[in-house]
């Protein structure tokens, strides 16, 4: 669950949601920066959509960026073919799935929101 505090001596690391909610106050409390995090191609999890849902409440708590590979139908729709070049298994991707499918959208969200 997402906490109601904003402490980073607070959070549950030892959960998911504590770990990121205690990555951003570290983040926010060293640098003072944007944070933003990314998630993974849709594969077959449902707990994985889980988290992703959960990042979304995150997000709202926090003001954080979400790159948002799950849910984008755009992105995931690609031949079984093309899969196989990007992804190594379902979670990490190949060097020509960073550089051809994962880095362009990336690319483009953080362009976005610096300005550029």
């Amino acid at each position: 669950e997402v906490s109601e505090s904003f402490n980073m001596d607070s959070f549950n690391t030892d959960t998911i949601a504590g770990a990121i909610e205690y990555i951003i106050a570290y983040a926010k409390k060293t640098w003072n920066c944007p944070v933003v995090f990314f998630t993974n191609p849709r594969y077959d999890s449902p707990q994985y959509g889980k988290m992703v849902d959960m990042l979304y409440k995150i997000q709202k708590k926090w003001d954080i960026g979400v790159i948002d590979l799950w849910n984008n139908e755009k992105f995931n729709n690609i031949s079984k073919e093309e899969y196989s070049l990007y992804m190594f298994d379902s979670i990490h991707p190949t060097k020509a799935g960073y550089l051809k499918w994962w880095t362009p959208v990336i690319e483009e969200y953080l362009f976005k929101l610096f300005g550029i």
